[in-house]
């Protein structure tokens, strides 16, 4: 998966830009979006000094993002939804705007020993939201600080003839 194109690639939750200087030269176009005004106005300047030109910042609800339908091969869900007072809406959200065969990958900080109960609410959030969760990694493997979790849209059969 580290070698697949990005194609188009949303950071929901894009803070200071972590992400999106990571990963924003391997997309075809890159899009930040956090509701935080002074997040935005570092993550710009963060991206302007690494030298990542496809990328834009928005401002943006996870609740009620401004895109179209199937808009982004790749959305990712940067620590945000532990934190969230609705993360099935904004998981719900992330899943519309994601082109058919996309990916999308949700990231969180682990605390101390909530590993498990990351990993069940990543497995019921997605079965509800009809997504199709790979076994999320801990990275780095040794002495993990984050969970990631690759879903993809188990719609993805059911195209029609």
């Amino acid at each position: 998966t580290g070698a697949d194109p990005l194609g188009d690639l949303i950071d929901i939750g894009s803070g200071q830009g972590r992400v999106l200087k990571l990963l924003g030269s391997r997309a075809q176009r890159a899009v930040g979006v956090d509701i935080d005004s002074d997040a935005r106005q570092l993550a710009r300047a963060e991206l302007l000094l690494a030298g990542v030109e496809n990328c834009s910042l928005r401002k943006g609800d996870m609740y009620d993002l401004p895109f179209a339908d199937g808009e982004f091969d790749t959305v990712i869900l940067d620590d945000v939804l532990t934190d969230a007072d609705r993360p099935m809406v904004a998981l719900t959200e992330a899943r519309r705007i994601l082109k058919r065969g996309g990916r999308l990958f949700l990231l969180a900080k682990i605390g101390r020993g909530d590993v498990t109960s990351l990993e069940r609410h990543f497995a019921e959030w997605c079965r509800v939201v009809d997504l199709r969760l790979a076994t999320p990694r801990r990275i780095p493997s040794a002495n993990a600080r984050w969970l990631l979790a690759v879903a993809t849209a188990t719609d993805e059969q059911s195209v029609a003839a």
